[in-house]
């Protein structure tokens, strides 16, 4: 499967945010 630079870009945002977004929550549940 080949990406293209800008599916790559918006896929990186994409997991950026969710690891900010799921790491904060983690951290209190532990």
């Amino acid at each position: 499967m080949i990406f293209s630079c800008h599916e790559l870009l918006e896929f990186a945002l994409i997991f950026i945010l969710l690891v900010c977004v799921f790491l904060p929550l983690i951290t209190q549940i532990k």
